[in-house]
Order: C-alpha cells, then structure tokens, then sequence
C-alpha cells in the first residue's frame, strides 16, 4: 500500500471516528436530557429550559450556529420566568451547555437586554447577569414591579403619568411645560399628541388595578393597568367633570417601586399620609 493510500485510509477512520464519537455525544445528551426530563417534567424552569433551547435551535439537529433564532419564543419564554438560577441549571443538566452564553450569542445586544429587563420584572426574583454569565436572583418585596392582583389599590410615591397604553415614548421630560392641565379638583388633563391622560400627584390614588402587566422594553418601563370610577358628586365640580361623573377611566401606570406602590387596603396608605383625590371613586 503506497503513502498516499495509507494517508486516505488513515483520514478516513479519523471521519468515522469523529462521527462516530459526535453520535456517541448526541446520544448521550438525549439519554440525561430525558433522565432529567422524567424526573423533574412538571417543572416550570425545566419547561421553560425546553422552550428557550427550541428558540434557539429550531431546526434541530442543524446546530445552533447554522440554525435560525425564534426571539418572540424566547421573550415569551422570559414572561414566565420567576427562577431564572433554575433555568440556567435545568439547561445545563439537559444540553450540557450555558445558558448565558447561548442567549448572548443568539440575541443581539438590544434583545439580550430586553430579556433581562423582563426577567427582572417578574413576580417573585429581581435578577442580574454579570459580564461572565453569573446570574444572582433575589426575592423581590412584595412583588411591586407587577400588579399583585385585581382590585389592588395604586398610590403614587412621586408625580407620575397615566397613560392610555404602556408606552413611556411621549412627553419623558419637562412635563410641567408640555402638560396645559392637571387633575385639580375638576380639570382633566390635555397633552396633544401623547397617550398621557393624567399626572398623578405624589401621594394621591392613581386607580385600582385590573391585574394587567406589560413591559415597554424599549424604554425600560414596567407598567401596571389601573382603574377608577369619576366621581363629580362633590362641591365645586366643574360642568365638563359633570358630564363624566360615572365614566370609568382605565390606563396604564409605571410598576416600579419608586413611583408607585399597591396595597390592597385603603387604611394601610390613609396611615402613611397618602390622599384620595374626591373626584376618583
């Protein structure tokens, strides 16, 4: 047998070998996915390991740097993610791979971002993810980022905007140029060519909520829907607030803890010095 021969044989086995040991690996893999998978199947952070892994690799068994990327899966995915520690070790034992890592390399920087974003605003953890993968999650007091429930009641710790759809894109500065009128006793609000329909003032009831959440991830917002019935059956309303006595105003509020907070009884805002506005019942 001449050199070259040996030198095709010899390549030859080294194919078949690499082959070999990938069908090895893949089999391997599917045998602990399934082990994990029979042990833990109701498991949320094992499901939602699943669903991120499917986003990322929705062609399998193409591999995921050939494959395409499901990012609407992946942000849905996120919505449900309370444990996101959980996740990452659910996905480990099952595809032997980091989660961090994977996610970094699938999403652009903006869609890493926003996952993180809505991790961070779910119910129960605040999480963050350092520059090498490390992810620390922490229970969050009272869940505040989110709408607790229905019929919570929503009192603004600083001036605040409702707005009539959770988009924070509209009037983000000078608010008090950009604003003809407030709520004060009567007048509602007009800002042409914005979704704001009320500035809330620090320490007044902004509206019970209706148990909706959403996230504008574009400008970083939790926002929570809210509620209220106009009341005009007080002295001094106005003839326009008249006309709305009854009307049900519903918005949108920013979650975060530094403009607003939920209880669901009034007595526990009433002791903290906190007002309810005579036109909002």
């Amino acid at each position: 047998m001449d050199t070259k021969t040996s030198l095709i044989g010899i390549g030859l086995v080294g194919v078949g070998g690499m082959l070999l040991m990938n069908s090895i690996r893949k089999a391997d893999e599917a045998r602990k996915e399934e082990a994990t998978l029979q042990q833990t199947a109701n498991n949320p952070a094992v499901q939602q390991a699943q669903l991120l892994r499917q986003a990322m690799n929705p062609h399998k068994p193409l591999p995921m740097s050939m494959d395409g990327t499901d990012v609407k899966l992946i942000m849905d995915t996120a919505g449900k993610i309370t444990d996101l520690t959980s996740v990452q070790k659910a996905y480990k034992a099952m595809y032997q791979d980091e989660l961090m890592a994977d996610l970094r390399s699938e999403l652009s920087s903006k869609d890493f971002e926003s996952f993180m974003w809505q991790i961070g605003n779910n119910a129960k953890t605040t999480t963050e993810v350092s520059s090498n993968g490390t992810v620390t999650s922490k229970p969050v007091q009272g869940a505040k980022q989110y709408a607790l429930g229905t019929n919570y009641k929503v009192w603004a710790i600083k001036d605040v905007l409702l707005r009539s759809a959770p988009d924070a894109s509209s009037v983000q500065g000078g608010i008090l140029t950009q604003i003809k009128f407030a709520w004060d006793e009567g007048n509602y609000i007009t800002a042409p060519k914005s979704n704001i329909l009320e500035l809330c003032k620090a320490s007044q009831f902004v509206g019970y909520t209706t148990g909706k959440s959403a996230v504008d991830a574009k400008h970083h917002v939790p926002f929570i829907e809210v509620f209220y019935k106009v009341n005009a059956n007080y002295k001094g309303a106005t003839a326009a607030m008249k006309k709305r006595n009854g009307e049900v105003v519903r918005g949108w509020v920013s979650a975060s803890p530094d403009f607003t907070f939920q209880t669901p009884y009034f007595k526990e805002a009433f002791d903290k010095g906190y007002k309810m506005p005579v036109f909002k019942s």
